[in-house]
């Protein structure tokens, strides 16, 4: 069996100072001035970004006297198991101060800082596996402590904001920033049974939802949503995250059986089912949401495997149609957000581009209402436009590998200059983000999540053939 970490837990707080002996970090690679003006900027989405919005979340993930938890698992319905669960919070930021389950490898968060980015400190409660991080934290009071007497960090910023969340800044002592809502509306926010009444009184696109309440009713619900497409029902719980807790059926029966099964987790919405022949675009958009108005910041193609979330596309550029049918919806998220009392943080919603008799729509199919996967990938590639002064395309990809365990040294062996070099930033490249290894069978596995960071499509393209190379891996 392979060691599961390079790492041992032995102390609470892993700190990693900026200047690394042995690692230079390049004065031209530390983070740009937050004070710019507002305008246009290099990594703006052509008709979709608020750049003033997209500099508040940037200012926002930057700030130096946070405490920044990434790691949402304590949200209702987020999968976490053996492949995903040293590896909450853990990723490249921009953010100095961060909450993770466990430490990163040393030499992957050297390299991060190598990049000019972070974390610079990564806080781990004793590990818990599979207990939500915030839980974990709560019942390790040494390090409450020592946190609650550093005097750098004045706030703390939940992803996802649940009563643990409330608790433990609480007994830290520091105020919630960006992320000052309830734990209560968060919940009612995420809770998808409630998005089609939102939708209609708010004003903005959703589908049909039904909820019954017993298996006896599921026939009946079933046939009537089925009769909109005629390409079945999905069932789901109201609370699941990431695409899990999802299942596709054809018949009232299956529909029957799948209740029984997911009911055991919670409450059971169904909803139609869009063929991919009227799907469209599967997009989700993700802003800042601000005196009232749900400000968008970008727009990317989401890569899913089956239903299950793996990562983003931000490549092909989006039409002015497109453009005109997101920003429609945007009114309307705006004044749902504010009457919950969501200010001051931000948010995604994922949904299709459909295109019918009326023209294109956008379709809200998903309430993503918190700080999403997507946001902090963003943020880096936007931080390295700035620096480089050019506009990447750019996705993120989790994805495990069998097969020899993978490093950092191997990697920079295997991928060569295709790594994102601090050097030449600007010709872009791949940014492993987090690298987690196990033992699994004779060999063991990885499991990362890679940015790649492309000049163009055509370069994209070629870094993901330069990791396909790595060996056989699946989602």
């Amino acid at each position: 069996m392979l060691a599961e970490s390079t790492l041992q837990h032995e102390a609470s707080v892993f700190f990693w100072p900026k200047n690394v002996p042995g690692r230079t970090v390049h004065p031209n690679l530390m983070h740009s001035s937050l004070h710019t003006s507002a305008g246009t900027s290099v990594w703006e989405q052509k008709g979709i970004t608020d750049v003033v919005a997209a500099r508040a979340l940037l200012h926002l993930l930057r700030r130096r006297d946070l405490l920044h938890s990434y790691g949402g698992d304590g949200e209702s319905g987020t999968l976490v198991n053996r492949f995903n669960d040293r590896g909450r919070g853990q990723g490249v930021s921009l953010s100095p101060n961060m909450i993770a389950a466990t430490p990163p490898m040393p030499e992957l968060l050297a390299y991060h800082r190598s990049l000019g980015l972070g974390p610079e400190r990564v806080i781990c409660p004793t590990y818990r596996p599979r207990v939500p991080v915030t839980a974990s934290f709560l019942k390790d009071s040494e390090l409450i402590a020592r946190l609650r007497a550093d005097s750098s960090l004045q706030g703390i910023f939940f992803r996802y904001k649940d009563a643990a969340a409330v608790e433990l800044a609480k007994r830290l002592g520091l105020r919630c920033v960006g992320c000052e809502a309830s734990s209560e509306t968060y919940a009612a926010l995420n809770d998808k049974s409630r998005l089609a009444e939102a939708g209609r009184v708010y004003g903005f696109e959703t589908l049909p939802v039904r909820v019954p309440e017993t298996v006896d009713g599921v026939p009946a619900a079933f046939e009537e949503l089925n009769k909109l497409y005629g390409a079945g029902c999905i069932l789901r719980t109201g609370r699941g995250a990431g695409g899990f807790g999802l299942s596709l059926t054809r018949t009232s029966s299956q529909a029957s059986r799948a209740w029984s099964r997911l009911r055991t987790s919670g409450q059971v919405i169904v909803v139609p089912f869009i063929p991919p022949s009227k799907q469209g675009r599967n997009v989700s958009l993700h802003g800042y949401v601000a005196g009232g108005q749900f400000a968008p910041v970008v727009v990317v193609d989401q890569i899913v495997n089956g239903f299950g979330f793996r990562g983003a596309r931000c490549e092909q550029a989006l039409s002015e149609d497109e453009c005109d049918a997101i920003r429609a919806s945007l009114p309307g998220l705006g004044r749902w957000m504010q009457a919950a009392g969501y200010e001051e943080a931000p948010a995604g919603v994922d949904g299709f581009l459909m295109r019918g008799s009326e023209g294109l729509r956008f379709v809200v199919i998903d309430p993503n209402i918190r700080a999403t996967n997507t946001m902090r990938p963003w943020s880096v590639v936007a931080d390295l436009s700035e620096r480089t002064g050019r506009r990447f395309v750019w996705l993120f990809e989790w994805m495990v590998f069998l097969g020899p365990v993978r490093d950092m040294q191997q990697l920079s062996q295997r991928l060569g200059t295709d790594l994102l070099n601090p050097v030449t930033l600007d010709q872009g490249g791949i940014l492993p983000s987090v690298i987690n290894r196990f033992g699994l069978g004779p060999a063991g596995a990885s499991r990362m999540e890679i940015i790649f960071i492309g000049r163009d499509p055509a370069h994209l393209k070629h870094l993901l053939s330069r990791v396909a190379e790595l060996g056989f891996r699946y989602v």
